[in-house]
C-alpha cells in the first residue's frame, strides 16, 4: 500500500513537470541526473524563463494540493513519519536515476533542503517545505544532519511548540 501511494504521487509530479517543461529540459542532450556546479546552477537559473523561486513555489503548491487531495498519502506521512521508508518524489522523476529511499521523513526533508548539485534544486525545496507544512514542522528546528541520533524530538516539533 505504502509504495503504491508514493508511486501515484510520483507519477502526478512527473506529469506536472512535463506540463511545465519550457523546452530547455534535456535540449542539450544531457541526462537529468547530471549535476551542475554551483556557478553553472546560478547561470542556468538566471537564463531560465522560470525563476528558481517560481519553480519552488509551483512545487510547494503542487505538493500541498496533492497532500490535500490524497488523504491516504497524508495519513501515511503522518503515521509513518519517524519509522517509514519514503521515496524522494523529486529524485524519482529524474529519468535514468535510481529512486532514493530514506528512513523517516526527517531524512527526506534534510535531503530536499540541503541538496546542492541537481537541476531540480527548487523542486526539492518545494517538496521539503510541503512536507514540513503538512506535518506542522519548523524547518529551522530540523537537525543539521540525517545521522543525528536525536531526529525525532528536534525535527518533529509542531510549529506552535
Amino acid at each position: 500500500m505504502k509504495k503504491c501511494v508514493q508511486m501515484v504521487a510520483r507519477d502526478k509530479f512527473a506529469e506536472l513537470l512535463s506540463n511545465l517543461s519550457d523546452g530547455d529540459d534535456n535540449s542539450d542532450g544531457e541526462s537529468e541526473d547530471e549535476f551542475y556546479s554551483d556557478s553553472e546552477h546560478e547561470r542556468a537559473c538566471v537564463s531560465s524563463p522560470r525563476s528558481v523561486k517560481g519553480k519552488e513555489e509551483i512545487s510547494y503548491d503542487f505538493f500541498l494540493k496533492l497532500f490535500d487531495e490524497n488523504q491516504e498519502l497524508t495519513k501515511l506521512y503522518e503515521e509513518q513519519c519517524h519509522v517509514g521508508k519514503f521515496e524522494c518524489l523529486v529524485c524519482s522523476t529524474i529519468k535514468g536515476k535510481a529512486s532514493r529511499m530514506f528512513n523517516g521523513l526527517t531524512s527526506v526533508v534534510l535531503h530536499a533542503t540541503k541538496i546542492q548539485k541537481t537541476k531540480r534544486r527548487p523542486e526539492h525545496r518545494g517538496f521539503g517545505r510541503a512536507i514540513c507544512t503538512i506535518l506542522g514542522w519548523q524547518r529551522e528546528r530540523l537537525p543539521s544532519s540525517a545521522e543525528s541520533k536525536n531526529l525525532s524530538p528536534r525535527g518533529c516539533l509542531p510549529q506552535d511548540a
